[in-house]
Formats: structure tokens, sequence, C-alpha cells
């Protein structure tokens, strides 16, 4: 639900001014940025455990990317 309101549904970006995340983003990258934020992403370190930031960034590269 976090991730949607910018990346969109299919991750495809330009909701809210998120990016796309298809395309090929590794996964630590993707959990990093999670963490951390960037840019005009907000960090999510502190809302959601690791495990659950890596749960979702291998969504975005096994399910979405493809």
């Amino acid at each position: 639900e976090a991730c949607v309101a910018c990346h969109g549904e299919q991750g495809d970006g330009g909701h809210g001014g998120g990016p796309t995340l298809v395309g090929g983003l590794p996964l630590e990258t993707i959990v990093a940025v999670s963490q951390a934020g960037r840019n005009t992403m907000p960090p999510f370190g502190r809302a959601y455990s690791e495990a659950d930031l890596r749960d979702v960034a291998a969504y975005i590269v096994e399910v979405l990317a493809k």
C-alpha cells in the first residue's frame, strides 16, 4: 500500500512522482532505498522490518520486473 501511492500497482511509476520499479533494480538497492529513503521518497526502515522490506523487494525483482 505504501508503495502503490507513488509507484503504481504495477510498479510503472508516475504516480505521486515515484519512478518506475520495472526494469531490473538490484534487490539490495531496493532494500537500501526502502530503508533510508532517497530524493522525495521517505524512509520506511522504522515503519517496516528489514524482513518485510526484503519481501517487498523480492516481489519487485521477481514479479514486477518481468
